[in-house]
């Protein structure tokens, strides 16, 4: 118990972890969102005040355009009265705009609205913070933005915006200028601003021609000094170059983009950060910046809810685990039984059967009786798994009822059922699986349904620790596929089976591969007529391994079938023989009929007839002269699709051969319902005829069912004369066998045709 519950809790500690990983990394995505939003939120106060301010700009620039076109019309000189009047109605018309004045190329004032006195009439080139922008306006032909700074005749900060009015010619007339009040008409940088947070977000524009502020920083937006105060060419070069290692643009790029660049400062004085414009027209910079400490503020706002939501979590965790921790002993014992005992029939399960066999395969001898259920996948196919699952509990029990106690039952994997005794005298094994087999007389009643079922037993003695476990468990599957061979029997294991296994594992081990190394032939056996003349051959299959040697068919065949690479063969098989064949006929003359063997699986591919068709125009071979054997067995699996496949072979002029008629399936039916246009007799009824008379019975009924029939007949095994002489006089067609000639290569089979051609 203290074991289970400290690694209970230590899942709890693990989880506690990942959670508070969890939490942290919410924790700093919360961060990285809030400063996500800020620096959004910048970005787009950054760009709506630089909107704002090219408006605000336009808007001054029209009324500069508008006001100057009206003064050219006369001569202000001569009239200054009318043109102070143009110029107050200006001033009382916008009242963002404080002054409006006009002065000659080299800044002296020549008119000045409304009256100022004094302290309005200066020249513009006499003051240093108009000096420089005054002289750009007389050499510009677009309004300027001049340099912010306090006028001291209307007691405020202003903007001035000057134009140089030309006439006609383009010769200057007189600079037309409008003061614009810094608080009033760009109320959006004010402190007391509504279209943004003041306290959070800093906003100022800074003029990239001679470093100092348009609209100074919130702190410092009303200070006349901070206008006075020129930003030093080292800090603005830090500062770009900042810039630009943190977007990876040059510091061109930035500006001609005309986006908003969002990036962090980092100094000794402050921490923050900002977003920048460039508005090239006006060659000014728009920024706004936020400090870091507002960031973390905001973010340290939504932490209690994440911190809730942790330490909620973790509480319920805590009681979670607690209520596992009282009830992990009885769900380990649950745990535990399901672990050993089968969940369908509550008898013991293969986990529980392999612990057996690994606590006592070495040290004792004991027995392993296999019970495989005979057909019992027709059971679930055809009444469903409830049906199944209720017969296997029901044989459970009854299998349960005869092993008792001096036996161990075990259910090892669907309808397999195991007995492991420490009874190791063959003959009362052979009691105790017959005894086994007996548990099967009585039907199986379900509902309306009556089964009556049987099973199939291997047996295998393990004496002294001869075999281990899984020793044994091969063992009895071995037997089983010995007993299995004929249902209902009871198969001892035996050490030629375990040969049998190996030499097949390493036939399908060398198989693969043997085609690409060149290890498989073809060789024909000629098939004659009654008259003894070459009609055709049957195509045969060899392999020649460089270590196992000569393979016989029938077992590399039966191993591809069982390993899958039949299909593989098959297809070897069809395009070698008929790319012999057409080479053989080219070179006699000679027509012969070439019989192939199909596979099952060839059979199911539902290419294979358009395969069948290119082989026969890739090697121009006529179709009339191929033969397709298929055995009786094929047509277990579905008749209906077989026989539309063989049509379509017909429709082809291919014809279909029955081989080893009469071994097989339901053989009157598929002569009767099939498109087959030859049967051949298997040898075994060949080889018993003169001996036997039921042999000999049933092979004249077949050549007469098959000529009343209309099909040809071909008896294949045919080793002597005496067999010969009976088959003409039953009426057999064709002749096959070792009494007429043996399976040959090509070149073989070619000197044989011209041998029978001298003839």
């Amino acid at each position: 118990m203290a074991f289970i519950k400290k690694n209970i809790w230590l899942a709890f500690y693990f989880i506690l972890l990942f959670w508070t990983v969890i939490t942290v990394g919410a924790v700093h995505l919360s961060y990285q969102e809030t400063y996500r939003e800020f620096g959004q939120t910048q970005a787009n106060l950054t760009s709506l005040t630089a909107r704002a301010f090219d408006s605000s700009l336009t808007q001054f620039k029209t009324i500069l355009d508008i006001v100057g076109a009206d003064l050219t019309r006369f001569d202000i000189y001569a009239d200054k009265n009318h043109t102070y009047k143009i110029l107050e109605s200006t001033v009382k018309l916008d009242s963002t705009i404080l002054v409006v004045a006009l002065y000659k190329p080299d800044g002296t004032p020549i008119i000045v609205a409304p009256h100022l006195g004094d302290k309005g009439h200066y020249n513009q080139i006499n003051r240093p913070e108009t000096r420089d922008t005054f002289q750009e306006t007389v050499q510009s032909v677009e309004a300027v933005v001049g340099r912010t700074y306090y006028n001291e005749a209307v007691g405020e900060l202003v903007i001035p915006f000057r134009k140089m009015i030309r006439d006609e010619n383009g010769e200057p007339l007189f600079v037309l200028s409008i003061s614009v009040s810094l608080k009033h008409g760009f109320h959006y940088f004010r402190t007391d601003s509504e279209s943004y947070d003041a306290q959070e977000y800093d906003l100022y524009l800074y003029r990239e021609q001679d470093r100092y502020f348009q609209i100074a920083p919130r702190e410092k937006i009303y200070d006349a000094k901070a206008y006075r105060y020129q930003i030093r060419q080292s800090d603005v070069d830090l500062s770009v170059a900042r810039l630009q290692r943190q977007t990876g643009l040059t510091y061109q790029e930035i500006k001609t983009a005309g986006n908003v660049v969002v990036n962090e400062l980092v100094n000794s004085a402050r921490q923050s950060i900002s977003a920048v414009m460039y508005i090239d027209k006006y060659g000014l910079w728009v920024a706004t910046e936020v400090k870091n400490s507002v960031v973390f503020a905001n973010f340290i706002a939504k932490l209690p809810v994440i911190i809730g939501l942790y330490l909620v979590a973790v509480l319920v965790m805590f009681i979670l685990f607690s209520s596992i921790a009282t009830s992990e002993k009885r769900k380990q014992e649950e745990l535990t039984y399901q672990a050993h005992h089968d969940y369908l029939t509550g008898i013991q399960n293969r986990f529980s059967l392999d612990r057996t066999l690994a606590q006592i395969s070495h040290r004792s001898s004991y027995s392993m009786l296999s019970l495989n259920v005979d057909g019992f996948k027709v059971i679930n196919d055809n009444f469903g798994s409830q049906t199944g699952d209720f017969v296997l509990r029901l044989i459970a029990e009854r299998l349960n009822r005869y092993v008792g106690e001096e036996h161990k039952l075990y259910r090892s994997n669907g309808d397999e059922f195991v007995v492991v005794t420490e009874v190791t005298q063959e003959a009362l094994l052979q009691a105790i699986a017959q005894g086994l087999r007996n548990t099967f007389n009585a039907l199986f009643v379900y509902r309306e349904l009556e089964l009556e079922l049987t099973c199939s037993v291997s047996i295998a003695i393990n004496n002294s620790g001869e075999f281990d476990g899984e020793a044994m468990k091969r063992n009895v599957d071995l037997a089983m596929s010995h007993a299995k061979q004929s249902r209902s029997s009871i198969a001892f294991y035996h050490p030629v089976f375990l040969q049998d296994y190996l030499e097949r594992s390493k036939i399908e081990l060398a198989l693969k591969g043997a085609i690409e190394r060149n290890e498989l032939s073809m060789v024909y056996q000629p098939q004659v007529s009654a008259r003894r003349q070459l009609k055709g051959v049957e195509a045969l299959l060899r392999w020649n391994h460089p270590e196992l040697g000569f393979v016989p068919p029938n077992k590399f065949i039966a191993v591809a079938e069982n390993c899958g690479y039949m299909p593989l063969l098959g297809d070897f098989i069809l395009e070698r023989s008929l790319a012999d064949m057409s080479q053989l006929m080219k070179q006699t003359g000679v027509q012969i009929d070439v019989a192939i063997n199909v596979s099952v699986k060839q059979l199911q591919d539902y290419d294979f007839v358009e395969t069948v068709k290119q082989l026969l125009q890739k090697y121009q071979f006529d179709p009339k002269r191929l033969i397709l054997e298929v055995t009786e067995s094929v047509f277990a699996e579905d008749v209906d699709q077989l026989k539309s496949l063989l049509s379509a072979f017909k429709e082809q002029s291919i014809r279909i051969s029955l081989d080893d008629f009469g071994t097989g399936y339901s053989s009157l039916s598929l002569l009767k319902h099939l498109p087959i246009c030859e049967v051949k007799i298997d040898k075994s009824f060949v080889s018993d005829m003169l001996s036997n008379d039921k042999s000999y019975s049933m092979l004249a009924g077949v050549l007469d069912m098959a000529q009343r029939l209309g099909m040809e007949t071909v008896a294949e095994g045919v080793e002597s004369a005496e067999e010969a002489v009976v088959l003409r006089q039953l009426g057999c067609d064709v002749f096959q066998g070792y009494y007429f000639a043996k399976p040959m290569p090509l070149g073989a089979l070619e000197e044989y045709i011209a041998h029978e051609q001298a003839i």
